[in-house]
């Protein structure tokens, strides 16, 4: 069963926005750091027309006892900002954490990012 989802989040100031961005690719790359949890996540700069993106793919990796091909969650999110505004797209499903970002899932987003990010000059300082 696949989960998808998009949105728009609008932060009173870029500051928050660029924060909000930040604290989601620390937050994926540090979730499981030495805590003995199967949640894994990877994390890449994800180019646009936009002021910042990036690709986050995160789930659960199979522990040393189980088959490579038990199945497990995996959800790839990706993010970009403009001015004050992140807009998002999601997509989760049973899989199994790969070593990089899943790039089949970031094809799948991107679309959604690349129609809605040029939309969004209203939330920078020089508008439109």
């Amino acid at each position: 069963m696949e989960r998808w989802s998009e949105g728009l989040v609008v932060f009173a100031t870029a500051e928050q926005a660029v924060r909000f961005v930040e604290v989601a690719r620390i937050s994926v790359t540090e979730c499981a750091a030495g805590d003995g949890s199967p949640w894994q996540g990877r994390q890449q700069r994800l180019d646009g027309a936009w002021g910042e993106g990036v690709a986050i793919s995160y789930g659960s990796a199979p522990a040393p006892s189980q088959s490579p091909s038990a199945p497990m969650g995996e959800t790839t999110v990706v993010l970009a900002r403009v001015g004050r505004a992140v807009t998002y797209a999601q997509r989760g499903s049973h899989g199994i954490l790969g070593e990089t970002v899943n790039a089949r899932g970031v094809a799948e987003l991107r679309p959604a990012l690349d129609h809605v990010a040029p939309q969004l000059c209203r939330y920078t300082r020089a508008g439109c």
